[in-house]
């Protein structure tokens, strides 16, 4: 019995082998599926980076900014044509360019045309950063709403994008009133 059992155990080991052979490749399984993933993160950033860059570059002002790059934590850095870091002091209009660029980057990239709702998107932008951001925006083919003052749109800007627009609305305020709760409650 016991040759018989020697003899058993044999054939299954032989047999499965075939599943040992297996089971000792899955951690360079494992180890390969994580490097391609890292490869494919590290690629849609960069691509994100380009298409930052472009769109950034189509906007802004200061055209020393020839790529622009998300570090290893996820911070933006900003380099000139040979490859050096430019420290950027930006202001708040520049900040914002450069956030509707980042936005715009990732939709680029990530092929989801989500609609962009944004809030007085001229108040710190002169009218060169207006006309290029007018530019881009009817470029896109996604929906797009501002929330803008009326001294923010000109009827000049009204008129230029006026092919462009599915359904304008205007509010206005019904009185001088400042709004509150009481307010609001009270005519609703």
């Amino acid at each position: 019995q016991g040759l018989l059992l020697l003899a058993r155990c044999e054939r299954e080991r032989e047999n499965a082998q075939p599943e040992l052979i297996k089971a000792n490749r899955a951690p360079q399984v494992v180890d390969c599926l994580l490097e391609i993933n890292q490869k494919l993160i590290d690629s849609k950033i960069r691509a994100v980076g380009q298409e930052t860059t472009s769109i950034f570059r189509a906007i802004a002002h200061d055209q020393q900014v020839a790529n622009i790059r998300f570090n290893a934590e996820g911070k933006i850095e900003s380099r000139d044509g040979q490859g050096n870091e430019i420290i950027l002091g930006l202001a708040a209009g520049e900040t914002q360019i450069q956030v509707m660029a980042v936005l715009g980057g990732l939709a680029r990239v990530s092929k989801y045309d989500a609609p962009s709702i944004i809030d007085t998107p001229f108040a710190r932008l002169d009218q060169n950063h207006r006309e290029k951001l007018w530019d881009y925006w009817i470029s896109l083919r996604q929906q797009v709403f501002l929330l803008a003052q009326n001294a923010e749109v000109t009827e000049q800007d009204f008129n230029r994008i006026k092919p462009h627009i599915q359904n304008p609305l205007r509010m206005k305020a019904i009185n001088a009133q400042p709004l509150n709760q009481d307010n609001i409650l009270n005519k609703h």
